[in-house]
């Protein structure tokens, strides 16, 4: 189990990878997917369904925005960490 464990830098950078590859085959922006998938996150919010599906949905759609999220930082090249680190810091003003 312990050698599946790896840290949230190393996994980013292989999502970041990844969705490079993936993203080549989808036909949507990035941007309208992000959105889209936020939209379902919020329709969350009101729904009906038991909470236990609701959790589930929401872990997914949490997964599948932060890995196209990842598409957007390999495509523009952009410091994640350094980025979360200012808007951190702005934050706790």
């Amino acid at each position: 189990m312990a050698d599946n464990i790896k840290h949230f830098e190393q996994l980013w950078e292989e999502a970041e990878q990844l969705s490079v590859k993936v993203f080549e085959t989808k036909d949507k922006g990035v941007i309208e997917l992000i959105t889209g998938l936020l939209e379902n996150y919020r329709d969350l919010i009101d729904s009906e369904l038991p909470q236990e599906v609701v959790k589930s949905l929401r872990k997914r759609y949490m997964g599948e925005i932060v890995f196209w999220l990842t598409l957007m930082s390999a495509k523009d090249n952009v410091d994640v960490y350094s980025a979360l680190m200012e808007e951190m810091k702005l934050n706790a003003l």
